[in-house]
């Protein structure tokens, strides 16, 4: 009987150390620095078709995803803030992501209008600690009722949303206050400005649950469960609610929604808004390496109206002086892109011919460094 007792005492011992080790699962400042390394590309699966989950519960638990679909693909590449085209206006960031795919819809009262933003968008980030959303910013074309007219827009956080506080563990729980505001500029026969449309938040973030995550193609990772209260408003008090979770693995791989119920915190829910991500293999090594040539890149997207991305190499042991710049058919000059000393490595920089008259453009890269001299052009071609 003692023997029995002794290998239950054991099993439960075991079990419990099993069920600590899986509770103290820890997503901290490294992870998140992988998961926003440069040259990390990730595929978001927007999933518009399923209209509920079962969200688990609180504590141990697990979550089976397998299920999801892909509507649509966005996707999302980190690069070097410098290389981007808006850092002016965010100058606390460590962390930059391009949206190529960049759509964006709001409600514009002063249109009495859902206006979409389609285009480029560069997204910036803080992650000193703890991860700090700035806002983003691109061009593109904004859609009126289904007609296509250039824009562009800014979205900012006052101050910074803090939308991972580092580390996480469960039990975490963290309230970020900021107002955001979106405005920007259209073309309509003439540039006009709208907004700031603004909206105050405060958010409640609770990490309530661990357990194993199970994505489409039977990835399953340990990961942990975050709820998010988002009470939010034009102005104070905030009268709205929504509540939305976040399923974060350690290696990156996550899901995320809005549930219609903000008071159930357990089983099946009806859901919007589902995403889910899992992560690839990065270009994080090749980017690390000295590029052994210099190279200019064809843009993308090509024909583009009005924003088009431009990548290019820089090799070389020290800093090579360089300057990409745009120009016409008649070979005048129209934009300076860049125009600096740039150390070895891969490059992204952002060309809005918003201002431009339909047409075709070229634009000439040139370096200068050690003993090495660059020069190439290519052509684009600007559709309105």
């Amino acid at each position: 009987m003692r023997r029995v007792r002794y290998f239950l005492a054991v099993a439960a011992t075991l079990a419990a150390a099993a069920a600590s080790a899986i509770a103290q699962i820890t997503v901290d400042t490294n992870d998140v620095k992988t998961m926003y390394a440069v040259g990390t590309t990730v595929t978001y699966h927007n999933d518009t078709l399923t209209t509920s989950l079962n969200v688990g519960a609180p504590g141990n638990t697990s979550w089976d995803f397998s299920g999801l679909k892909t509507s649509f693909l966005d996707l999302q590449k980190s690069l070097v803030v410098a290389s981007t085209p808006y850092t002016a206006g965010f100058p606390q960031a460590t962390h930059a992501l391009v949206d190529s795919t960049l759509s964006y819809a709001f409600y514009y009262a002063a249109l009495q209008a859902t206006v979409t933003l389609k285009g480029i968008g560069f997204g910036y980030y803080s992650l000193k600690g703890n991860l700090l959303n700035l806002g983003r910013q691109g061009a593109g074309n904004g859609y009126l009722y289904g007609v296509p007219v250039p824009a562009q827009g800014a979205w900012t956080f006052t101050p910074p949303s803090v939308d991972l506080a580092l580390p996480l563990e469960i039990n975490k729980t963290w309230t970020t206050d900021f107002t955001e505001s979106i405005s920007g500029s259209y073309n309509l026969g003439g540039w006009t400005a709208f907004g700031p449309l603004v909206t105050v938040h405060d958010i409640t973030y609770t990490v309530d649950a661990y357990g194993t995550l199970t994505l489409p193609g039977a990835h399953v990772q340990p990961a942990l469960r975050i709820r998010k209260v988002d009470r939010y408003g034009p102005a104070l008090p905030l009268s709205l609610v929504r509540v939305g979770y976040i399923y974060l693995a350690k290696n990156g791989a996550s899901v995320q929604f809005t549930a219609y119920d903000t008071l159930a915190t357990s089983g099946t829910v009806s859901v919007t808004s589902v995403q889910w991500t899992y992560p690839t293999a990065t270009s994080v090594p090749a980017v690390a390496d000295v590029p052994s040539t210099f190279g200019l890149n064809q843009n993308y997207p090509n024909p583009f109206n009005p924003a088009t991305t431009i990548g290019y190499t820089i090799t070389g042991a020290g800093a090579s002086a360089v300057r990409l710049a745009v120009y016409d058919a008649l070979g005048r000059e129209v934009a300076l892109l860049v125009d600096e000393q740039k150390p070895a490595g891969t490059y992204q920089v952002m060309f809005d011919g918003s201002r431009l008259a339909s047409g075709i453009y070229h634009y000439r890269l040139t370096a200068a460094g050690d003993t090495r001299q660059f020069t190439e052009t290519k052509s684009m071609i600007l559709i309105k």
